[in-house]
Parts: structure tokens; sequence; C-alpha cells
């Protein structure tokens, strides 16, 4: 009913703007997945980790959290 009736018309701009946010955030999940070997959903400390200071890391410690607000 929302688009039949255009009850919440988006401007163009804001759709490209957002759509442009969703894909800078799935660029940052890309970095972080190719270049932290040891990306996990959970907290731990495993054997031999790093502390990662090339690439974007070097701006940013936690990419994922920085990806996630985005979205």
């Amino acid at each position: 009913m929302d688009f039949r009736f255009e009850l919440s018309a988006i401007p163009v701009i804001i759709s490209i703007g957002t759509f442009g946010l969703v894909t800078i955030d799935l660029f940052i999940y890309f970095l972080v997945m190719k270049g932290n070997p040891y990306l996990s959903k959970v907290v731990e400390v495993q054997e031999d980790q790093q502390v990662f200071s090339t690439g974007p890391y070097r701006y940013v410690r936690h990419l994922l959290y920085l990806g996630n607000s985005i979205i």
C-alpha cells in the first residue's frame, strides 16, 4: 500500500546516499575478512595472535565496529 499510495516518498538523493554508505560498509567488511585471519564473532585470544597495524588497521583498531556503526 505504501508504494501504491506513495505514503513515504523518499528523495532520490537520500536513496543514492544510503546506497553509497552500504557500498562503503561492504567494502570495509571485505577488507576486514581479507586482512584479519583471526576474525571471529566471539572475542578470544588465540595462540600466536598478533596486533595488526598495517592496511586499514593503522587508522582504526576495530573495523567491524566501524562497519556496523555505518550500517
